[in-house]
């Protein structure tokens, strides 16, 4: 997974390449944030230029000839249009396509039905999923929600981009351990 943070102004864009491999309905996003995004903000990002960042700006290692016989590796192989609204006793503050996706950041009190109300919109929500979105909304966080669009295919995703009020850019852990691979890296970009 690569994000690139830019904070600036008062505000955090984010702007996150979302890596899948299954079905296109079965694909879903579900992100926990601190605020409302601004909704000029939401879009796609070039994927092209993620990877031309990463190109780029990554490290780059030269061991001498003579470490590598002495270089013990692990089995990783490494060195040691929005509207506000009400929806039962979940508020939707946005809901939008945008690109190839069908995006809604809600918010609730109340964990249970927030999961109802996104299952009930076709977000899917597994089960792992229930203890964090609980602990989330305990933490007043309102949730980004991306699903494809019914034409959409999964060689459509593309990154996705947003703009919070704030200056403290966060990855959200929890959830993300969940839709991982075991050991998946996250490279983050902050400018």
């Amino acid at each position: 997974e690569r994000i690139l943070f830019a904070v600036e102004d008062g505000q955090v864009t984010m702007v996150t390449q979302i890596s899948y491999q299954g079905r296109a309905d079965d694909f879903a996003w579900v992100l926990p944030l601190p605020d409302v995004p601004d909704v000029a903000s939401l879009d796609t990002f070039p994927q092209a230029a993620l990877g031309a960042l990463d190109a780029n700006t990554g490290p780059q290692f030269r061991m001498p000839e003579e470490c590598w016989a002495s270089a013990e590796l692990d089995a990783s192989g490494s060195p040691g249009g929005a509207r506000d609204g009400e929806d039962g006793d979940v508020t939707v503050h946005i809901r939008e396509e945008v690109g190839p996706y069908d995006v809604a950041v809600v918010e609730s009190s109340d964990p249970m039905r927030l999961v109802e109300w996104l299952r009930g919109n076709e977000f899917r929500v597994t089960d792992p999923m229930l203890p964090y979105i609980e602990l989330y909304t305990e933490e007043g966080m309102k949730f980004l929600a991306l699903k494809l669009q019914p034409d959409s295919d999964v060689s459509d995703i593309q990154p996705f981009r947003l703009t919070l009020p704030g200056q403290a850019p966060s990855v959200p852990i929890r959830l993300t351990s969940l839709a991982a691979e075991p050991e998946m890296g996250i490279l983050v970009f902050v400018l």
